[in-house]
């Protein structure tokens, strides 16, 4: 169930950063995180009060509270904003299938901080979804005459990219730890709207407004619903998941991700798939085989 949770996790963030690429380049990218992450933090603080599950929150410790906090910086904040600036750069598939880097991370990150054991099943299956991420990453020759962007800025882009996933590695961390022994909704009921109030403030801080200037209603709504599907839904299932199965494995088959992030931008956005692209989605779920039979 632990398997099926990171992968239900990955599809989620998929499909809503997909819901998002859909909103124009016109818009500030802060403000736009503002609104995506208003839809969760209304979603779970609603859901806890109609279970009559808000005196649960007490079920925290300190330590569950930092590190979820910390999540809210590391994840929300500082790693989604690079990923959103990437796509915008270098196209959807293409830069989130750089987020395959993310359990290379998470698995060193487990091992030195969470003691977590390593088998040579999770570090094949690992590296076996980076190296289908890193073939959809490269652009062949026609790619790079049509590109918009010159060589140096492209790889500019990736770099800025591959930071984003190194802190998503840290970020699965901390969730794990955050969540402990909680139940993850009674996690993401403070997680999420802490997140939002971070979300918020930034914006206002930075561009003097929350909402941005003029946008049309249907933008905004697509920046909602990315949101609810993404993080309320991708949150969830990626918390019961490292509950489950713990850091390591679940950062590692959720990271199939950016293979259906690449599929959806296909459809979606008609973003090509080159013969390498088409080899990545079969070594990526290969590794993630490797990873949920370890």
């Amino acid at each position: 169930m632990g398997e099926i949770a990171a992968l239900g996790a990955a599809t989620a963030w998929a499909s809503g950063f997909v819901l998002l690429r859909a909103v124009p380049d016109r818009y500030n990218i802060l403000n736009l995180n503002a609104l995506r992450m208003s839809g969760p933090a209304l979603v779970y603080v609603i859901g806890l009060v109609l279970i009559g599950w808000l005196p649960r929150i007490r079920e925290l410790e300190l330590t569950n509270y930092v590190a979820l906090a910390a999540t809210c910086v590391t994840g929300i904040a500082v790693a989604d904003l690079l990923m959103i600036r990437g796509m915008r750069l270098i196209g959807v598939g293409r830069a989130y299938a750089l987020g395959g880097f993310a359990p290379l991370f998470t698995t060193l990150f487990a091992w030195l901080l969470l003691d977590e054991v390593i088998n040579e099943f999770v570090i094949l299956g690992a590296v076996l979804v980076i190296a289908g991420c890193l073939l959809v990453m490269r652009r062949n020759q026609k790619e790079k005459g049509e590109a918009s962007l010159g060589s140096r800025d492209y790889w500019v882009a990736v770099g800025l990219v591959i930071f984003a996933t190194m802190i998503w590695g840290i970020d699965f961390v901390l969730l794990s730890v955050g969540v402990g022994e909680a139940h993850p909704i009674v996690a993401n009921s403070f997680r999420l709207p802490v997140a939002a109030l971070f979300s918020t403030a930034l914006a206002w801080g930075i561009t003097g407004e929350v909402v941005p200037r003029g946008i049309v209603l249907k933008h905004a709504w697509l920046a909602v619903l990315a949101g609810i599907v993404g993080i309320s839904v991708g949150s969830f299932l990626l918390l019961t998941s490292l509950q489950m199965i713990g850091a390591a494995r679940g950062a590692a088959i959720s990271a199939v991700s950016p293979v259906i992030t690449m599929i959806l931008a296909a459809i979606f956005f008609r973003e090509r798939m080159n013969a390498l692209a088409i080899v990545g989605v079969f070594v990526a779920v290969i590794g993630v085989i490797f990873v949920s039979v370890s």
